[in-house]
């Protein structure tokens, strides 16, 4: 008598002793009914529309620029805890010259594994100008999930542009961000300037006060990798409140050509 042709059911899979040709084939589709419960959980996870911002996980972003600013936001990352945050916080002092509408904020792993990306944030209330602003989120709908599979909330760069592109530009203009898993003050020791080249580069970070000359403060990276974050990180603990510019500047190690980057920011000891 011939075999029957095998039937995908997930609720029986066992049933009448009749083997099938082989056994890989006999546990094909009792493989595929177990795999497709993750493939449908997972999906929540997508980069999507969450309501008052996009968030999830995406494809790597490629991009076309030889340096690129990722994050600009100070340490530590407040509020961490044994237990993963129920929620995160995201703060910045927005200068009383800034225009709210022009607003772009996003927040990604510095160094990809997961591919967590959030942006288009929309907060409860317009956001002021001169005044102290912030963006909560629930962890629940990603980062919690991400969170159990190794995921650190230090792991998260966060960057708040003020120029209304989402987009890197050769010369940025920037609000510091503050993370946090609570609401607690955050007492800011440094500031964190992480950026990406495409080519391994030789690069110097240089930080001096907006159209004034002299060096504040400056760091030399010999060699930082194609593809690689690397981290400016300045202290605060000697800045007066004022405006301030970082450059990046050097050459590429594969080509000899200029790689720059400018960073314009305000330094404001209210920011927590």
């Amino acid at each position: 008598m011939p075999d029957r042709e095998l039937s995908l059911d997930c609720t029986s899979p066992s049933g009448p002793r009749r083997a099938p040709p082989n056994r890989l084939a006999r546990l094909a589709p009792l493989l595929l009914c177990l795999a497709l419960p993750a493939a449908v959980s997972a999906d929540q996870y997508d980069y999507q529309d969450r309501g008052d911002r996009s968030e999830g996980i995406r494809p790597r972003p490629v991009s076309g620029d030889d340096i690129a600013l990722i994050s600009a936001r100070a340490a530590p990352v407040g509020g961490l805890t044994a237990a993963p945050p129920e929620r995160m916080r995201l703060s910045f002092i927005l200068p009383p010259d800034a225009a709210p509408e022009r607003v772009r904020i996003a927040v990604r792993e510095l160094d990809y594994r997961h591919y967590y990306w959030m942006d288009k944030v929309h907060g409860p209330t317009p956001w002021r100008s001169g005044a102290a602003n912030a963006f909560h989120w629930p962890t629940r709908e990603v980062l919690g999930w991400l969170f159990g599979r190794g995921l650190q909330p230090a792991d998260l760069g966060a960057v708040v542009r003020l120029a209304g592109n989402d987009a890197p530009s050769p010369t940025e203009r920037v609000a510091l961000a503050v993370l946090s898993g609570d609401d607690a003050p955050v007492t800011v020791t440094d500031y964190l300037f992480t950026f990406k080249t495409n080519l391994p580069a030789r690069l110097t970070c240089t930080l001096s006060a907006y159209e004034v000359a002299g060096t504040l403060w400056s760091k030399t990276f010999e060699r930082v990798g194609a593809g690689r974050p690397f981290t400016c990180r300045v202290p605060v603990a000697a800045l007066a409140a004022g405006k301030y510019l970082l450059r990046v500047d050097g050459w590429s190690l594969a080509t000899n050509e200029p790689v720059l980057q400018e960073v314009r920011f305000t330094h404001d000891p209210a920011l927590q």
